[in-house]
């Protein structure tokens, strides 16, 4: 029994840590990796630790020896005190992000990226949440089949027939309204002026 095991095995303590370092260096070199959500994981906490090494400097003997450790490839460990540390320099954590991707994929492993933040990358977008079974969901989903079961939804569409009908109707009036009243100016106007002259 695993008891008091806090991390995922793979394959042994140096398949392990094998694993670890290669994600990390890549993580490192792009700044944005797709991976399982188990990895993604476990990869967080090692990719946040680096960070808070690489802002002591590379004058720092001990920091130094911990990122020729975990970085395979040697040219990452200058972007990583170069580049990486003073990006975060001012900032106290957290410095890495983690989204998933969709739906479980084979064998129902769920995929997710992993990446540190304020990188060149176009920003990700989260993944939409679908809970059908959370309260509110239930609730709207209830009053909606009410909705249309009950007929008022064909009562609403007449209703904004008929507005849209009396609408268009009320947009026409003002022009005959118009033209009538332009009509009695001139009959009118002729019963005045064929009344001029004469004695009242």
């Amino acid at each position: 029994m695993r008891h008091g095991k806090q991390y995922r095995r793979w394959g042994g303590p140096i398949t392990r840590i094998n694993i670890l370092r290669n994600l990390l260096t890549g993580l490192v070199r792009f700044e944005r990796i797709e991976l399982t959500m188990a990895k993604a994981h476990e990869l967080q906490k090692y990719a946040e630790r680096i960070i808070s090494v690489a802002k002591r400097g590379d004058k720092d003997p001990d920091g130094m020896r911990v990122a020729d450790f975990w970085l395979n490839d040697k040219a990452q460990v200058h972007k990583l005190f170069k580049v990486l540390g003073p990006r975060y320099a001012n900032t106290t954590g957290p410095f890495t992000k983690l989204y998933k991707v969709g739906e479980p994929a084979e064998r129902g492993r769920m995929f997710a990226f992993l990446e540190y933040r304020w990188n060149a990358y176009p920003p990700l977008k989260p993944a939409e949440k679908r809970n059908p079974k959370w309260l509110v969901n239930v609730l709207l989903q209830g009053a909606h089949q009410d909705f249309h079961s009950s007929g008022l939804a064909q009562k609403l569409d007449r209703n904004i027939t008929n507005d849209i009908r009396f609408q268009e109707v009320a947009e026409a009036r003002p022009q005959d309204t118009v033209e009538d009243s332009a009509n009695e100016d001139d009959s009118t106007n002729d019963g005045d002026s064929a009344n001029e002259g004469t004695p009242v």
